[in-house]
């Protein structure tokens, strides 16, 4: 019998070839002594390992450790191979390019007629692929314990329906904020907390948008709990997509009752505050103009001062009570756009040429950059109130000899309105607040 030289084993030329042969087309196929030097590898462990056959052959098996498993892991294999037992696991190796491949090896001692190790040989099968996918399905599956713990912690409600509409999971907080258990709202559609005071339109609205794909977002639902007491619920809805379609909708739903009882009182207590200081302020304006007519034209100029003074206090008194009443109707939902046709650059030139006698007074330039008509659809009324707006403040705070600047430009879909002017400016730690209700400015309280 011929043996191989350098185990020394029992195993014929003829056999060892043949099973090198049957191997070798699948499997990386490597010896070792018993120390773990390599002594042989096949063909394919040198393609997948991206060494060459003398770069491996005498170095240690330990060159191709990736370094990412527990030393536990070898302590275990080197004990069972050393016990002239075959080990079996799942290693992650490092080829000479630095790429990491995954292998599922099989080590079996040879022995020879003494039943004592020569050295080793391991069979490998390339698992990357495999390995890959369960990592990252361990990856998800932690992501979604997470994910669901937030979830069941979170005091906002959260319900997840399938595209039918009919639930399939809902979280503490939902049996806390309507009454219904998981057992009662699992496998019903959320219709069941519908009031019947929310818009059909809201509902046509939402289900448009998710079963495209779309988010949904809404503060106006009006929902009912299990006992029949309403609420109003800030609601947003995500579908979940795969292949381009909703697989499934996540709803997050808050209870926001008490805002919106807040934000009524407050519209309330606007509009009949408004009310109430619209009255006295006319018959104050009504007193101020019957005395500046009866007075005598001589009248000496602090007189005549402190009269305009009173009179443009009143006068700013109205726009303030306008602005309040408006916000009022805005917070109420009251105020219902009328749309129309409108030629803006027609509307502009008319709304300069009624504030002319203001900005003349100051000798201050307005400049209209526009060279065709514009027109649009939206509520004139709306629009003038805001260009109006616009163009008294620009006038107010652009000093004497200043210019103001109107440009308009086309940005499919949009329409670009542009005042500018060199007046005081807004100091750049303010400009948030722009859109506060009744922001000025610090460096124009005085003004």
């Amino acid at each position: 019998m011929n043996k191989h030289p350098e185990l020394g084993s029992n195993l014929s030329e003829q056999d060892f070839n043949a099973l090198l042969t049957a191997l070798g087309s699948t499997a990386l196929v490597s010896m070792t002594d018993v120390k773990g030097n390599i002594l042989y590898i096949n063909d394919t462990f040198v393609k997948v390992s991206k060494y060459k056959r003398e770069e491996l052959i005498g170095q240690n098996h330990r060159i191709l450790k990736s370094g990412h498993q527990p030393q536990e892991i070898f302590d275990d294999l080197w004990g069972t191979i050393s016990d002239g037992r075959t080990w079996r696991g799942e290693i992650e190796n490092k080829a000479k390019d630095g790429s990491f491949y995954w292998v599922d090896t099989t080590i079996t001692p040879i022995l020879n007629a003494q039943y004592v190790s020569t050295g080793y040989m391991a069979v490998r099968f390339l698992i990357t692929d495999k390995k890959e996918a369960e990592l990252k399905l361990q990856k998800a599956f932690g992501d979604i314990q997470k994910f669901m713990l937030a979830v069941e912690r979170s005091y906002e409600t959260t319900v997840i329906t399938d595209t039918n509409g009919i639930i399939q999971y809902v979280n503490p907080a939902f049996t806390k904020l309507t009454g219904y258990t998981a057992k009662e709202a699992i496998g019903k559609n959320p219709r069941v907390l519908q009031s019947g005071k929310t818009p059909k339109a809201v509902y046509e609205n939402m289900w448009s948008l998710i079963a495209n794909g779309e988010s949904f977002v809404s503060d106006e639902l009006v929902n009912k709990r299990k006992d029949g007491s309403e609420y109003y619920a800030d609601i947003a809805i995500y579908p979940v997509m795969e292949g381009g379609k909703p697989q499934f909708f996540v709803a997050i739903q808050r209870d926001v009752t008490q805002r919106k009882k807040e934000e009524r009182a407050k519209a309330e207590f606007v509009s009949i505050a408004s009310h109430q200081l619209r009255t006295p302020l006319t018959a104050i304006r009504w007193s101020l103009g019957r005395f500046s007519k009866n007075l005598p034209d001589n009248i000496d100029d602090p007189s005549k001062t402190l009269l305009d003074a009173a009179m443009n206090a009143s006068k700013r008194m109205g726009e303030t009570i306008n602005a309040m009443l408006n916000m009022s109707r805005l917070a109420a939902g009251k105020i219902a756009p009328t749309i129309t046709d409108v030629h803006f650059n027609t509307l502009l030139k008319e709304m300069c040429h009624e504030l002319e006698p203001q900005y003349t007074a100051k000798h201050i330039t307005v400049d209209i950059q526009c060279s065709e008509e514009w027109s649009l659809r939206t509520d004139e009324k709306l629009l003038k109130e805001i260009i109006n707006n616009l163009l008294t403040n620009a006038i107010k705070y652009t000093p004497p000899q200043g210019k103001i600047s109107i440009g308009i430009r086309k940005d499919d879909p949009l329409l670009i309105i542009d005042i500018a002017d060199n007046g005081y400016g807004i100091p750049k730690a303010q400009q948030e607040n722009i859109f506060s209700k009744f922001f000025r400015a610090d460096n124009v309280l005085d003004k």
